[in-house]
């Protein structure tokens, strides 16, 4: 879903919890302007040079940390054999590698607090 556009309608999840879905970047951005100082224009450029630095960082297969956030990193996937689920012929899946994203304690602990 990267830069779709989803809308701000409550969406359904499986355990029945209803959420409110927004376009994420446009509030970061609008966030980030406000918190800074800047206009929208200096945050939404800032947001896309360290998306960019990221990117980079991660395509040399370096870990990306920011304290008190979490870190980026790169992991190595083994081959492995998968279904196409509209045939179901098996297909065979080749060695890759995925970002992913460790969040810190902190920002685990930030987020399970209940209100």
């Amino acid at each position: 879903m990267c830069g779709r556009y989803i809308g701000p309608d409550a969406a359904q999840f499986p355990d029945g919890t209803r959420k409110e879905v927004v376009e994420v970047k446009e509030v970061l951005v609008r966030r980030m302007a406000q918190e800074a100082g800047v206009s929208k224009q200096a945050a939404d450029a800032a947001l896309r040079a360290f998306i960019g630095g990221v990117k980079q960082e991660l395509a040399r297969g370096n870990r990306v940390a920011l304290a008190g956030f979490g870190s980026f990193v790169v992991r190595k996937t083994s081959p492995r054999v998968g279904r196409n689920p509209k045939t179901g012929k098996t297909i065979h899946i080749p060695a890759g590698r995925r970002p992913v994203f460790r969040p810190c304690r902190a920002l685990k602990d930030a987020v399970g607090r209940k209100k």
